[in-house]
């Protein structure tokens, strides 16, 4: 028997949870939040009614009315501060797009006559204003609104201008924004602040019917009919409020209002009705839900197929990534083999230039066997002359003292002229070099004596700065002798070109750390731009029939002896500066380094 008790019990139980949450929302209250477009108690006066109405049909719901500009209203919304929400339905539309809100009712305005079309806007001006007729004539004008954000208050007119081809952000002088209540506008009008505003429709007639204006002083723009509307309107009519609830609110409390606003014998609010037209409106000015859109056909269908192009991007850029790499890895492999032809040209001109220096050191060795004889009959004839000459018997000979000199000179250039042929033998032997202590004043004297007779013959002005405090050194002195002769030699061939009083050479020797240090200085043309280092390659001239081979020589002969031979621009004005270092402690030193 208790079995068919169940029913009767589950419903008792449905009742005593029903109470409970209406002692619940009663106590805590339920929370009603409207768009506040006019003055609070025109909104008391519009709104009462209905409030009415819910208070008649839920007596147990205690309401809570927060009147809320739309930026308060989003921010009740988005901190969950509302259960239900009276707006326009433009602010509903755009707030859609960010809330789950859903409509229970459509507002019926009695002055429509269907819930469908019953909001618009109208353009209104003084009626004085006679240059002021359509639309079109506000160009250069002021016009007031309540803000680019509002339903009524702009968006139906800019989107009239819109498809009139009228551009409100160039055309216009100024867009005036004014806020809320919307009836500061008219007084804005009146104190002539702008020369026209944009009103809901019916708001005129509402203030005439209050008393509060006339309406012979206003004029509407671009008016269009509407049959059985008996407001004035510029634009076309569009669905009226609707009432919503959240998606966090009570279902069977919504359930409750919506049969409460729909059983009404007031008959003020109908079914949702739909509200396609205002998101067509708002679809054409890229606003709300559509702001992120553009209102070009081809930007929309690029948006609409994104995911598809941004693929297509996608292997398109791989594509080329890929055709960036075998490019890359077809130069890179380019590279390598000019890289690798290049290094076996140089490979085969370091055999070439090997097989010149095997040829050479041949014809060397060979030279130096074949000049040694004849050089030393010279240097024999010249001690045999001389010895001649210092006789008594040649004493009373006019040239003796003259002759003496010549043959002394004659048979020191010999003799040095067999000494480096000599060494050179030693070198091509590989033999160990004769190592000997000189002074560097002694070792400059005898090399600008040995070319005493250049210098004199091109009429070179030459300075020595080499004192006798100057430590001594060792080193082989022909290779010494051979390298400063080498140098001065060189500095002289770059003096002939010039004039004579310009033909200035200076031979000086110091001590720089632990190196002694030749200076031999010219002010001739300088280097020009030549590496330094490949004019002391072998082979490497600039001279018309030379070889190549002197520079070269000498510094592989100041190699071996430990030192360093180094060329560079002069740098206290023209010429070249050559620096021919030796050390002092008899160990090899690294390369010169120039002052800075």
């Amino acid at each position: 028997m208790r079995f068919f008790h169940l029913p009767f019990i589950s419903l008792a139980f449905a009742a005593i949870l029903l109470l409970t949450a209406s002692q619940t929302l009663a106590s805590q209250g339920v929370r009603l939040g409207i768009l506040a477009w006019r003055d609070l108690p025109e909104l008391h006066s519009q709104w009462q009614p209905t409030l009415d109405l819910l208070q008649q049909s839920l007596p147990e719901v205690s309401w809570q009315l927060h009147w809320l500009t739309h930026e308060e209203l989003e921010a009740a919304l988005a901190s969950g501060q509302l259960d239900f929400v009276l707006t326009n339905p433009g602010h509903y539309v755009d707030l859609s797009s960010r809330y789950p809100l859903a409509p229970l009712a459509t507002r019926r305005d009695p002055h429509a006559l269907t819930p469908h079309e019953s909001l618009g806007s109208v353009l209104v001006t003084l009626a004085q204003r006679q240059d002021l007729q359509h639309l079109a004539d506000l160009e250069g004008q002021t016009l007031g609104i309540v803000s680019p954000q509002a339903f009524g208050g702009f968006q139906l007119i800019a989107d009239v201008m819109l498809r009139q081809g009228f551009d409100w952000t160039k055309e216009l002088q100024a867009l005036q924004t004014r806020g809320f209540p919307m009836e500061e506008l008219l007084a804005a009008l009146d104190q002539e602040q702008v020369d026209a505003v944009v009103l809901r429709s019916c708001l005129l007639e509402s203030l005439a019917a209050s008393g509060q204006l006339a309406l012979d002083d206003y004029r509407i723009l671009s008016p269009l009919e509407v049959a059985d509307y008996t407001c004035a309107t510029s634009t076309r009519l569009f669905p009226d409020w609707p009432f919503l609830s959240l998606q966090s609110t009570d279902s069977e409390l919504a359930r409750q209002v919506a049969v409460a606003l729909l059983t009404s014998s007031q008959g003020r609010w109908v079914a949702p009705v739909s509200y396609q037209p205002v998101y067509e409106v708002f679809e054409r000015l890229q606003v709300g839900p559509f702001s992120g859109y553009s209102a070009s056909p081809l930007v929309d269908w690029l948006i609409r197929h994104r995911e598809l192009l941004l693929l297509l991007a996608s292997l398109l850029l791989l594509v080329f990534i890929h055709h960036l790499r075998t490019g890359y890895l077809v130069r890179q492999r380019t590279r390598e083999l000019r890289e690798a032809e290049r290094n076996l040209r140089h490979q085969q001109a370091e055999i070439l230039e090997m097989s010149r220096f095997a040829l050479m050191g041949e014809l060397t060795a060979g030279l130096a066997h074949e000049l040694n004889q004849p050089l030393t009959s010279v240097v024999n004839y010249a001690r045999g002359s001389r010895n001649y000459l210092l006789r008594p018997e040649a004493a009373e000979f006019v040239y003796r003292e003259s002759l003496l000199d010549a043959m002394n000179k004659l048979a020191a250039q010999g003799e040095q002229a067999a000494a480096i042929i000599k060494n050179l033998r030693l070198f091509l032997r590989k033999s160990e070099p004769v190592y000997t202590w000189m002074q560097p004043e002694t070792v400059c004297t005898e090399a600008l004596e040995l070319l005493a007779g250049h210098l004199s013959q091109h009429q070179i002005n030459v300075t020595c700065s080499c004192t006798p405090e100057l430590p001594a050194f060792s080193a082989n002195r022909v290779e010494v002798l051979q390298i400063l002769m080498n140098l001065l030699t060189n500095a002289i061939e770059a003096l002939l070109p010039l004039e004579v009083e310009n033909r200035h050479l200076s031979l000086s020797c110091s001590v720089v750390g632990n190196s002694l240090v030749f200076a031999v200085e010219d002010s001739g043309p300088g280097l020009q731009g030549l590496d330094p280092q490949k004019i002391l390659t072998p082979f490497y001239t600039t001279k018309e029939g030379g070889m190549g081979l002197g520079l070269s020589l000498s510094q592989t002969l100041a190699k071996k002896m430990g030192g360093h031979l180094l060329l560079r621009d002069n740098p206290r004005g023209e010429g070249l500066l050559a620096l021919f270092s030796l050390p002092l402690s008899g160990r090899p030193l690294g390369a010169i380094k120039e002052k800075p």
